[in-house]
């Protein structure tokens, strides 16, 4: 039988969805083991599948992916688990995927690597590493984006440019991860019709319905739509909303939270991408490309669940911006809130972070948030940013009990 901490780091999926579906059984020479895995999940809702709804027959399948880099800053375990308890009230339609994205140029060992080949091993999430032998290939470029130059590659993209000053080698290995996510989505079995990326730091709540479901909707009613990104906090808790989702052409189409029709993208690849506009950031090539194709890309407005971004200071225009609450920073004063401050790491991550952030998690999962304002006085009453899409952490509100 497996250990326990290969189970808590590996199969925590599993039991965020469905134990038996997993594989996991408690024998009776195991029982302490089981007992520890009811720690799981860490959260007052009960986890999806056990006694949770089940889809409807002839629901679809989807394809849900998140991509890691060496220097992730937290354990996907946790993460990953609580993205699929929230992204749908149906998590028994989900397939894990994780992009394993290790640059040549970056060290070559992810400081997860235990946590990854657990969940793996445990068929929680299939790991797809990215494959850096066709980086400078400009046939498989041509699969997603035709530039009209028979010489770009993904490697081109190491001298675009971006105006919060990311590397360009940054920007190149991001989007070859993004075309490793897509080439998944393309070749995923055939039940599956919905391909979502989100970010490994993305958090998200539902009320009931989750954004899974309510692009279903938007899809169904808006045949051109190719490509939505989730509500924002603010129309979730808008209390003029209406239980129909609408939809808006977003300023820029957002890679940290993506959800695509996967028979309409297929059928419009390779996106145009004219040559000397092929220097930018995967999701501004994704959403401009989309463009020229109709309404490809929108944002949904809909009451009852959201996707949101930890503070960050290249975006957030929090009033507080100088204490710089980080999502680590951020989870570390869940922890003191709660007097879970401890030593010792989680495969490699400070344990008080860990702690904090599964607090965290819990508290949005249990819906105590605070109400989404963008400004106003006094300045502790901001709690997004950034069109509502970061948060704006306050101390006060977490030592209240609320999630930032």
């Amino acid at each position: 039988m497996a250990s326990v901490s290969a189970l808590r780091a590996g199969a925590a999926l599993c039991l965020a969805i469905a134990a038996p579906a997993c594989g996991l059984q408690a024998s009776a020479e195991g029982e302490d083991a089981s007992l520890e895995l009811q720690d799981w999940p860490w959260s007052r809702r009960s986890a999806p599948g056990r006694g949770g709804e089940r889809a409807p027959p002839g629901t679809g399948r989807v394809l849900l992916s998140t991509m890691t880099f060496p220097e992730d800053n937290l354990p996907l375990d946790v993460t990953v688990a609580h993205q699929v308890r929230m992204v749908s009230k149906y998590p028994d339609t989900i397939q894990h995927v994780i992009v394993d994205n290790r640059p040549p140029w970056m060290e070559p060992v992810n400081r997860q690597e235990t946590i990854l080949q657990s969940m793996s091993k445990s068929k929680v999430s299939t790991v797809r590493r990215v494959d850096y032998s066709v980086y400078d290939s400009p046939k498989y470029l041509q699969k997603f984006f035709e530039t009209g130059n028979e010489t770009d590659s993904c490697k081109t993209l190491e001298d675009a440019h971006d105006m919060s000053d990311i590397s360009g080698q940054h920007m190149s290995s991001n989007t070859h991860g993004m075309f490793n996510f897509l080439e998944a989505c393309l070749t995923a079995e055939a039940a599956v019709d919905l391909c979502v990326f989100l970010d490994p730091d993305i958090v998200v709540y539902r009320k009931d319905k989750g954004m899974i479901e309510m692009a279903r909707e938007v899809f169904a009613t808006q045949p051109t739509a190719i490509a939505l990104n989730p509500p924002t906090m603010c129309s979730a808790f808008d209390e003029a909303g209406s239980d129909t989702c609408k939809t808006r052409r977003p300023g820029m189409l957002s890679q940290r939270y993506l959800i695509i029709n996967r028979q309409r993208l297929t059928s419009v690849l390779p996106l145009k991408v004219p040559h000397e506009e092929f220097n930018v950031n995967f999701e501004h090539l994704f959403g401009d490309s989309l463009r020229r194709v109709n309404s490809g890309g929108q944002r949904m407005i809909c009451n009852g669940a959201f996707a949101i971004h930890p503070f960050s200071a290249r975006w957030a225009h929090c009033r507080n911006k100088k204490e710089n609450l980080n999502i680590e920073r951020h989870s570390r004063l869940v922890a003191q809130s709660v007097k879970k401050e401890t030593s010792g790491d989680y495969h490699s991550f400070d344990m008080t972070m860990v702690e904090g952030l599964k607090e965290m998690i819990s508290r949005v999962e249990a819906g105590k948030l605070a109400k989404p304002q963008e400004s106003g006085e006094p300045a502790e009453l901001q709690s997004v940013s950034n069109m509502c899409e970061d948060m704006c952490v306050d101390q006060n509100r977490i030592a209240q009990g609320l999630a930032w």
